[in-house]
């Protein structure tokens, strides 16, 4: 019997050494050379809309449509980039966001408080333990963090705030009222003056390193972008310029604030309200331009300004996100085409997930993971991330709220 039950037993572990014992698949990197890999996926509350990768944080805004029509913020969220551990949630009075863009231009997260900049002048913060109101600046133009400390550009003069408080460090006068959100790279800051001087500020002295003049028949000086050692400068045409003129980009030197080169970029009346070059964005080498009411991608040589390629055929109510020699896009296909003609809410309507070579701008199609339960052999997104991105790792929202992280490998295309 003893001998039957070693026979048996001998024989169950010949058939497991011959056909191989089930075993989980490992998760992080080293699975990543097969293809998509889904790191993680969590079904969110509310519609997400913005979000963004803030220090090692994804803070993801989720709304609620309200009775009239409008949106305003239920919560404030916050997962790890890459676990996607849930960190805390915070409820947002409707009252104090209703009316408000909760995420502009510059979202600053420390220890105790986020800060958000905000429509009608008035930068404020929450409190991330209690979603409540920490403190508020009237008549502000702009926040940006410089180390430790939060920077305001508030009237004539630079605010220099203690996060968690909001009380005053330091005060730096300036010549001239900034209009625009200002930039940081280091201790210099750099902003538009209501004279429209580009004005170049060490903050560690409060003293100016560099000023010129922007303004003139070009057009008036817009926003100002970082972009490694240059500064992007978009102008706003004139009201003469007609409805299909050609707006002027400006690149600028940090160091010196002098100018490396400009070229005109044609828009179409209609490309973006307010400003036709509030798409414009640096990716590694390139400059991304979103064209035609959002569906063409012109994509410019940082160095000189000269073009690289243009791609159309594009849903680009989303930034292109850089991941490597690919950009990550949205493209448009006969079943989304149907249901944004049926008018179906934009959270339920996804478009084929595409990767465009940064150097030729030929596209290819993603595969979708194998984790997924889609039908489609090929991934679908509802929209990409806004704001920087972590290396190696894309987030998409997906149908029915669902805000996914995959980890994409050389073979995560399909020829």
């Amino acid at each position: 019997m003893r001998g039957l039950q070693r026979c048996t037993l001998g024989a169950v572990v010949a058939a497991l050494v011959l056909t191989g014992c089930p075993q989980r698949r490992p998760k992080g990197p080293s699975n990543s050379t097969e293809g998509p890999e889904l790191l993680w996926s969590v079904q969110l509350e509310g519609d997400p809309w913005p979000w963004a990768v803030v220090d090692g944080n994804l803070l993801v805004w989720t709304y609620r449509f309200a009775h009239a029509g409008f949106l305003f913020p239920i919560k404030l969220e916050s997962y790890g980039a890459e676990g996607g551990k849930a960190n805390w949630s915070v409820p947002i009075r409707p009252w104090l966001w209703s009316t408000e863009s909760p995420w502009s231009f510059n979202t600053v997260l420390f220890k105790d408080v986020i800060s958000a900049w905000v429509k009608g002048n008035v930068a404020r913060t929450l409190r991330l333990d209690t979603g409540k109101e920490a403190w508020s600046i009237p008549l502000c133009n702009g926040l940006v963090r410089w180390g430790k400390w939060l920077v305001a550009a508030s009237e004539s003069r630079l605010l220099i705030l203690d996060p968690s408080t909001g009380k005053t460090h330091r005060e730096i006068p300036l010549t001239s009222p900034m209009v625009t959100p200002p930039i940081v790279q280091g201790d210099l800051l750099v902003g538009v003056g209501q004279d429209q001087f580009l004005v170049g500020v060490i903050l560690t002295t409060g003293k100016p390193l560099w000023r010129h003049r922007v303004g003139g028949p070009q057009g008036q000086p817009d926003r100002p972008i970082a972009a490694g050692n240059l500064i992007l400068l978009p102008h706003l045409p004139t009201s003469s310029a007609g409805a299909n003129a050609a707006a002027l980009l400006e690149a600028r030197s940090m160091r010196t604030g002098s100018l490396v080169w400009r070229r005109s970029v044609e828009v179409q009346a209609g490309d973006h309200k307010g400003s036709p070059l509030a798409g414009l964005r640096a990716a590694g080498d390139l400059l991304l331009l979103r064209q035609n009411n959002n569906t063409c991608l012109q994509t410019l040589n940082l160095n000189d300004g000269s073009p690289r390629f243009r791609r159309c055929g594009l849903q680009l109510t989303s930034s292109p996100v850089r991941l490597g020699k690919w950009l990550y896009v949205l493209g448009t296909d006969k079943h989304s085409a149907a249901a944004l003609h049926r008018g179906e809410p934009w959270s339920t309507v996804d478009f084929p997930l595409l990767a465009v070579h940064t150097r030729t701008g030929k596209a290819r199609a993603v595969r979708r993971p194998r984790q997924s339960r889609q039908r489609s052999r090929h991934l679908r997104a509802v929209r990409l991330q806004t704001g920087p991105q972590t290396e190696g790792v894309l987030y998409l929202l997906q149908r029915h709220r669902f805000l996914t992280a995959l980890r994409l490998g050389p073979r995560a295309l399909v020829n």
